[in-house]
């Protein structure tokens, strides 16, 4: 006969405050089946892209959609505003290469992007992925498989990123989480 040893909290909620070691190998991936566009500017877009993390710098790589051939990578130094719970990227460095002869120019890249920085919108385009990401998974139930069987429930009310520290290939998150948590045990 099987014991359920079952923890249920009568508690409104409480609060978890963890660090999450994030690969860039996972959001990647994540990006990949999300298929994320990046607005450059009213007729052009960012694809395709592709993360990497080193010590205190990001590089982003993406495809121009409209451009085919044409890659764009961007290397900057990015912080986390806990206060207002954003990215902002500074120190940017761009590189574009292209086998379109017009998209290599500096006359297409300065007339396309100097209304508006290019750095500007790839911080927007982050932080409006991370709010929708944020948006669609608080106040909904996630079930997380238990270590050695059973499982735990979890419900997300609250999520607040204090940190967010770059490494070789991954990214150390520290953030507190409230919420309701069950764990079944059996």
């Amino acid at each position: 006969m099987e014991q359920d040893y079952s923890i249920n909290s009568n508690l409104e909620s409480s609060v978890i405050r963890s660090q999450v070691r994030i690969s860039e190998a996972w959001i990647n991936h994540f990006l990949d089946e999300k298929n994320i566009k990046v607005p450059l500017s009213k007729k052009h877009h960012l694809t395709s892209l592709y993360f990497e993390f080193y010590p205190h710098q990001l590089r982003l790589q993406g495809d121009i959609v409209e451009k085919p051939g044409s890659v764009i990578e961007l290397q900057c130094t990015p912080e986390w505003d806990a206060t207002a719970q954003v990215i902002k990227l500074s120190e940017l460095q761009i590189r574009i290469r292209s086998k379109n002869i017009l998209v290599k120019s500096a006359g297409w890249f300065t007339k396309t992007f100097l209304q508006s920085r290019l750095d500007k919108k790839v911080e927007q385009a982050i932080n409006m992925q991370y709010r929708k990401w944020l948006t669609d998974i608080l106040g909904k139930s996630m079930t997380l498989p238990a270590i050695m069987g059973g499982q735990v429930d979890l419900e997300l009310m609250k999520w607040n990123v204090s940190s967010i520290t770059l490494a070789e290939k991954h990214m150390d998150v520290t953030l507190e989480i409230e919420g309701q948590l069950f764990v079944s045990m059996i």
